[in-house]
């Protein structure tokens, strides 16, 4: 973070997808491509960590962000050995 407790962003390019994500992940490679976006494996130095990263771009209407919004939520409360663990997200303003 700087001075101000903003946190610091680096750009990296995956699968033709621009990616600005904050010191603490390292990105590894492309894992996929789909309507909404693009999947990246990065590792979180902070916690040790193999994490997936997904970009969401590509928000055309109302129903497409409130599609995304409801899977952030859900994700929120799963909690299981073979459902993807929601962490953190992580808001770039353009």
């Amino acid at each position: 973070m700087d001075k101000l407790g903003q946190q610091k962003f680096s750009k990296t390019i995956h699968g033709g997808c621009e990616f600005f994500l904050p010191g603490r992940y390292m990105p590894v490679e492309i894992v996929g491509v789909g309507s909404y976006g693009a999947v990246i494996e990065a590792k979180d130095l902070k916690h040790h960590r193999v994490v997936a990263i997904k970009k969401i771009q590509n928000i055309m209407d109302e129903i497409d962000l409130k599609r995304i919004l409801r899977e952030i939520m859900i994700l929120k409360y799963l909690k299981h050995d073979n459902i993807i663990q929601l962490y953190d997200v992580i808001f770039v303003r353009k």
